[in-house]
């Protein structure tokens, strides 16, 4: 399973986080017990009610209910037994309902049963219209259940925003649009252009200060200079800092596949290597191939040798360095300095700490982008222009490819703002943000989703809540981060696939601990499950009735 769509499962039990009833809601409820003057104790998801009903039913029963008034006692109407039987299951609620059954109306419709989100027929009606127009109606149908367990409009402009929102990275639509624009011979557009860059590309004064910086720590580490000028550094300002730090950390995390990888191809052709140092016609064009091949796919962070057609092109092979650097690779000592060079490029005193990284990216994010371009607007406070407001002047006058890249991020900003702040309940508070990572290194978005308590000052209960953070990294590839945080103590969950995260986070935990310590929490568990297992695990959440629940992380 995809860790982004596992995301969305994890955000909130429908079952417990969704709008209150209203008149004309359809619902399905099991009847655990029968009270006399046709009363009854319904179960609705994991929610108990009391409700007059308008007809006899049999304890134990599963029923389709209609809301018919929301007065001192909730009043249903029974409109059907519930059928487990697929093939049976909605057709008949339909009928009911006035509504034309087709494949698809009813594997929405069931969907909505399943996760006891309610729903009344114009919401039926005018989803069922949205679906039909739809080629991709697996996704739709998963976008539509989302917008009527929120009690959104069932409109085309925020079905756009929504399923954008979910089914399209805004890190890759905006690089999308700011590759488009680069490319153009025409400045079109040089104000969003810049504003592209500021969000999604590091700052060249920070590469700088991390060149200088590194450049002076490894004068006294020759060996690892070696190597490391095989995986991204340079001696001039170009340095891409992320991609070093992906390919540093790369090495690091796999040491010990590493120093196996390495002996294994110098087995097969250190001789060739050596005697290559002075005739280089030892290397067939085919040996060649196979050698580079297996190099790239042992280490695809040595990046240099994709670009080497044969021995004799450039002088590291010549001189042996590639050699240098294989033998470098099987001793254990190279990685500690590989890490400590790590600690420097992430650390140096001129840098801010990532924590810091990720709150300026933050506050630039949410300056820039626009999430408050109508707020502004009819307050008449729009101080300079936005991400937004760029893209909307721009979209009247666009056309083709540009036109339609410009529609699909405005529609992912849009589904973002719709969902920036969400009340589940009277006492809970849902808040979700999207935010382009590639400027921290990250291959995608960075989501951050945040549920829980609210206080009486109208905010999320730090006390009591849940925070879940989905990130894409370079190495570590998807990983979903969960914490529940109980009366200030925390219960962290860290899902990805990744063999050996348990062993490496080993020496991480103390500093975690006193830190949160230092914040007045407890850390009472860390855990680690692979991806695949975290559906289970959102089912045994189903189960459960949580108050409270919370993510920290540590990259």
């Amino acid at each position: 399973m995809h860790v982004s769509s596992l995301h969305r499962q994890f955000i909130s039990n429908p079952a417990l986080l969704t709008k209150p009833l209203k008149p004309g809601q359809i619902v399905q409820g099991k009847i655990t017990t029968i009270y006399p003057d046709n009363q009854a104790q319904i179960q609705l998801g994991n929610q108990r009610i009391i409700a007059q009903l308008q007809a006899s039913l049999k304890l134990g029963g599963n029923y389709h209910f209609q809301v018919q008034s929301m007065d001192e006692i909730l009043v249903l109407k029974v409109l059907g037994e519930h059928n487990n039987s697929q093939s049976k299951r909605s057709f008949p609620l339909l009928d009911q309902v006035g509504l034309k059954a087709s494949k698809y109306a009813v594997l929405l419709m069931e969907q909505l049963i399943r996760d006891h989100i309610p729903f009344d027929k114009n919401q039926l009606k005018q989803a069922f219209e949205l679906l039909s127009k739809r080629k991709d109606k697996g996704q739709a149908i998963l976008t539509l259940k989302e917008m009527i367990r929120f009690q959104f409009p069932i409109t085309s402009a925020v079905f756009e925003a929504l399923h954008a929102k979910r089914t399209i990275s805004l890190t890759r639509q905006m690089q999308g649009l700011l590759d488009f624009i680069q490319k153009q011979e025409e400045q079109h557009a040089p104000l969003l252009e810049k504003q592209l860059m500021q969000l999604l590309r590091p700052s060249a004064n920070t590469n700088l200060v991390v060149q200088q910086f590194l450049s002076r720590a490894l004068a006294k580490q020759p060996n690892v200079h070696v190597l490391l000028q095989h995986i991204g550094f340079t001696n001039n300002e170009r340095l891409n800092r992320s991609n070093l730090i992906s390919n540093l950390y790369g090495l690091i995390i796999d040491k010990g596949l590493n120093i196996d990888k390495a002996a294994s191809i110098l087995n097969n052709w250190e001789k060739q290597l050596i005697l290559s140092k002075n005739n280089p016609s030892v290397f067939t064009k085919g040996e060649w191939q196979q050698f580079k091949q297996q190099v790239m796919e042992s280490f695809p962070q040595l990046q240099n040798i994709n670009s080497m057609q044969n021995i004799n092109s450039t002088g590291d092979i010549a001189e042996g360095r590639l050699l240098d650097t294989l033998k470098l690779l099987q001793k254990q000592d190279v990685y500690s300095e590989l890490k400590d060079v790590l600690l420097l490029i992430q650390r140096p005193n001129h840098l801010p700490f990532p924590k810091e990284q990720f709150l300026s990216l933050l506050n630039q994010y949410l300056h820039v982008s626009g999430m408050d371009y109508e707020h502004g607007l009819v307050n008449n406070k729009l101080q300079e222009a936005s991400i937004k407001g760029n893209l909307l002047s721009l979209l009247r006058n666009s056309e083709g490819i540009f036109h339609e890249r410009i529609q699909q991020i405005l529609h992912g900003i849009n589904g973002i703002q719709v969902q920036s702040v969400m009340e589940l309940e009277s006492s809970f508070l849902q808040s979700h943000l999207i935010v382009p990572g590639s400027k921290l290194g990250f291959k995608n978005d960075i989501e951050l989703n945040i549920e829980g308590r609210k206080t009486k000052q109208g905010k999320i209960d730090p006390d009591h809540c849940r925070i879940l953070f989905v990130l894409d990294l370079m190495q570590m590839k998807e990983t979903m981060i969960e914490m529940h945080i109980q009366n200030r103590h925390i219960a962290i969950t860290v899902f990805n696939n990744h063999k050996k995260l348990h062993e490496l986070s080993k020496s991480l935990q103390p500093l975690l601990k006193t830190g949160l310590q230092q914040m007045k929490y407890t850390l009472t568990s860390i855990s680690f499950k692979p991806i695949e297992n975290a559906e289970d695990n959102k089912q045994s959440l189903d189960r459960q009735v949580y108050h409270t629940q919370g993510v920290d992380y540590k990259v």
